[in-house]
């Protein structure tokens, strides 16, 4: 098809930042109750009510709990699967030295999600559970995304663009 321009550069990355420290904050005690035990209240978070917090740790919050806890009750094929580790999931960029979000690793991850639960005898509880997860994220991630596109009229943007994207992307 010569009517469609070249690729001149196929792969570009987009660099999502890490915001949290050495470690994710998602205690993997169950994705439901994970704003209130952090202390949020998630309906206040969607209208742009950032509780006496600043945005950076409104953003932190939500990519512990939107990305990594996503993640990780994805990952967890029964309730008492080791905790997600950071290895494979976050890279440091060389120029930058900024920690950077990578899916560098989750193809692997997906595999051995994929053997474990086949070697269980029933898989519906997981995907029980794996449904209340995406419902819950779908739904706040949704409201966020309005509140990023009424910026400063409904509150402020709490997460950057590349963020709400690896969110929805995931």
């Amino acid at each position: 098809m010569d009517h469609l321009p070249p690729v001149l550069n196929p792969f570009e990355p987009l660099d999502i930042p890490y915001l949290g420290g050495t470690e994710v904050g998602y205690d993997g005690l169950g994705y439901e109750g994970y704003p209130s035990r952090q202390g949020w209240d998630v309906d206040l978070l969607k209208h742009g009510d950032l509780q006496g917090r600043t945005i950076l740790e409104a953003a932190h919050f939500l990519q512990d709990w939107l990305y990594f806890g996503m993640l990780r009750e994805t990952l967890r094929a029964v309730p008492d699967d080791p905790p997600l580790e950071l290895d494979g999931l976050l890279r440091a960029e060389q120029t930058t030295k900024q920690t950077l979000v990578t899916t560098a690793e989750l193809a692997d991850l997906l595999q051995d999600l994929y053997r474990r639960l086949e070697q269980l005898p029933s898989t519906d509880e997981y995907y029980q559970r794996f449904r209340n997860c995406m419902l819950l994220s779908c739904g706040v991630w949704q409201d966020l995304m309005h509140l990023c596109e009424n910026e400063g009229v409904s509150g402020p943007q709490i997460l950057s663009h590349e963020i709400l994207l690896s969110i929805q992307v995931l």
